[in-house]
């Protein structure tokens, strides 16, 4: 049986967006059961460990490098454990980006399992017309 390992936010408190609601998904029965149907183990991993205040979102704050070194270092340690197939990480756009692209970065060099990275964010529009050559292009 391949593992996958999940990384996603399960805190509903926090956030409401699209992770969250593919997260549940995953975690429940049916779904480990359709996985498990095509012979795969599928782990789901909290990214978010650490309690943090509400306007904290998307800053750079203390809080928000602690809960970077926490998750980075955490799944370092799953990952060391496991004979996992592949590991798939979840990021939304801003701050979050930033720091899942560091961890992935340092990843690539300690594990040479493939990693698959999913970026979530609304307003694909509004954020790329205020960038004068991608707004040029009207893709959207």
């Amino acid at each position: 049986m391949k593992k996958i390992l999940y990384t996603a936010p399960f805190v509903k408190s926090r956030y409401q967006g699209g992770i969250l609601k593919i997260a549940e998904f995953l975690s429940q029965e049916n779904s480990q059961q359709l996985f498990g149907n095509k012979n795969i183990e599928l782990e789901l991993f909290n990214s978010h460990y650490l309690n943090q205040s509400k306007n904290s979102d998307g800053k750079f704050y203390w809080e928000n490098l602690r809960q970077a070194f926490s998750f980075y270092s955490r799944l370092k340690r799953r990952i060391a454990k496991d004979d996992f197939a592949l590991i798939h990480l979840n990021s939304s756009y801003g701050l979050p980006l930033i720091k899942d692209l560091l961890i992935i970065s340092i990843l690539r060099y300690k594990t040479a399992k493939p990693i698959i990275f999913q970026i979530h964010f609304c307003g694909v529009k509004e954020t790329f017309s205020k960038i004068n050559w991608i707004r040029k292009t009207q893709f959207y």
